[in-house]
């Protein structure tokens, strides 16, 4: 099997506004349905002087046979965590693009403890952390497993991708000086402490599963 980058994605809705020809065995090639989001991120992801292997599952599993898709759930933790790279699909647009620079620049510092945070009155820091975690990815059922399994995580927004490890430790740091948090942004500070228990010690504990993470 060839090395491959799984991309984690929301669906953005079931409209299939977009395209995708796929060549096929034989020299013929046939289209796919997709939506907007995925085409965006096909796009973003592509190399334009070299063959890439993506794997997405509104491609690589047939979404009309409910058996095929059946049998791929038990295989979605397994795709992910053997995948070179997880990249994570956040969209494009404006709307976070400023948070999204401070924070992940936060995390870098945080890296080196060259930044501290306290408690302000001024809640704009928390304001902007729930803010981008207002992103449809960051709702989605299965993120989860998409990304606690594989050391190699990177979120993707505009041009800005930062390692997993850096806007999480922005988000996780400033939300322990929180009065309140969203449950959103709860749920994304567990998922840092899983990958940080599964993922970066895959090597010495061997094989996961994701029943494990239950």
């Amino acid at each position: 099997m060839p090395l491959y980058d799984a991309i984690s994605y929301a669906w953005g809705g079931e409209v299939f506004s977009h395209q995708l020809w796929i060549d096929v065995h034989g020299g013929s090639s046939t289209q796919l349905s997709i939506t907007a989001n995925l085409a965006d991120a096909l796009c973003h992801f592509r190399f334009r002087d070299m063959s890439r292997f993506l794997w997405a599952d509104a491609i690589c599993i047939d979404q009309r046979d409910d058996t095929e898709k059946s049998t791929h759930i038990t295989l979605m933790t397994d795709i992910y965590r053997v995948a070179a790279n997880v990249l994570v699909w956040l969209g494009r647009g404006d709307k976070v693009e400023r948070i999204f620079a401070r924070i992940k620049k936060i995390g870098r510092l945080l890296q080196t403890s060259s930044f501290t945070v306290s408690r302000s009155r001024d809640d704009s820091l928390m304001e902007m952390v729930h803010e981008l975690v207002s992103l449809p990815w960051f709702s989605r059922r299965w993120v989860i497993q998409d990304v606690v399994l594989n050391p190699n995580v990177t979120f993707h927004y505009n041009k800005h991708q930062p390692p997993f490890i850096d806007l999480c430790l922005a988000i996780v740091s400033l939300t322990s000086l929180a009065w309140e948090t969203s449950s959103t942004v709860g749920a994304v500070v567990a998922m840092f402490e899983l990958w940080k228990t599964f993922a970066l010690k895959q090597q010495s504990q061997g094989k996961c599963t994701f029943l494990r993470l239950l």
